[in-house]
């Protein structure tokens, strides 16, 4: 008789946020509690924050999922948030201290609330690392809002027309090292740098040419 002892596969799941927790721990994105099902989601999972109100999540320990849905919530903590599949942001903010990156096979959409045109803006108060692509839709804003923050571009980073790319705090950096298209949209870099690598290459539409109010770099 042979006996064969087989871990069982570990399956995908879907996580959302609920902040169930006893204050103040339902800020904790460590917290079984406020997540449904009582599992925090992991390295192939997909995680949802959609809930009005969300408020700010804390993220103390490195975080891994496969996607990302955030739709109104800050994500903000001394560790770091890395996405692998689909990251999509609807008027969120992205600030863990440990950076944020999304990986080669991660695309990060960037789209306005429907409806609500003040909320149309997602921002990035870390330091944002692209080894895969971001895609910010028409008429949202993608905003680097904090002293500091800085965007790594390594591969492809698109504004569709009628998209901004807002840089309007000092000390707020850019750096193009792939593919940066502009469309037929507006860039401001208010006190800040686009800085564009010999690497890195960027697409204009010759009918609209980006506004710089700040300060452009180009080594290539």
């Amino acid at each position: 008789m042979v006996l064969c002892c087989c871990a069982a596969p570990a399956f995908a799941g879907t996580y959302s946020w609920t902040g169930n927790a006893t204050p103040p721990n339902n800020s904790l994105w460590f917290n079984v509690t406020n997540w449904a099902p009582s599992s925090v989601p992991g390295a192939g999972d997909t995680a949802i924050i959609s809930s009005p109100g969300v408020g700010t999540i804390y993220i103390n320990q490195p975080v891994t999922v496969a996607n990302l849905t955030a739709i109104g919530a800050t994500l903000m903590g001394s560790s770091s948030l890395t996405v692998n599949g689909t990251l999509e942001a609807q008027y969120a903010t992205f600030g863990p201290a440990g950076g944020i990156t999304l990986t080669g096979g991660c695309t990060m959409n960037v789209d306005p609330v429907p409806g609500i045109p003040v909320e149309n803006t997602t921002a990035i108060a870390s330091v944002l690392t692209v080894n895969g692509s971001v895609n910010v839709s028409s008429n949202a804003v993608f905003a680097v809002n904090a002293a500091n923050g800085v965007v790594l571009n390594n591969s492809y980073f698109k504004l569709a027309d009628g998209a901004q790319l807002a840089m309007a705090v000092a000390g707020t950096l850019f750096v193009n090292n792939a593919s940066f298209t502009g469309g037929n949209s507006v860039c401001y870099a208010n006190g800040s740098l686009f800085s564009n690598a010999p690497s890195g290459t960027v697409y204009a539409n010759a009918n609209k040419t980006f506004l710089m109010q700040g300060n452009v770099a180009s080594s290539g």
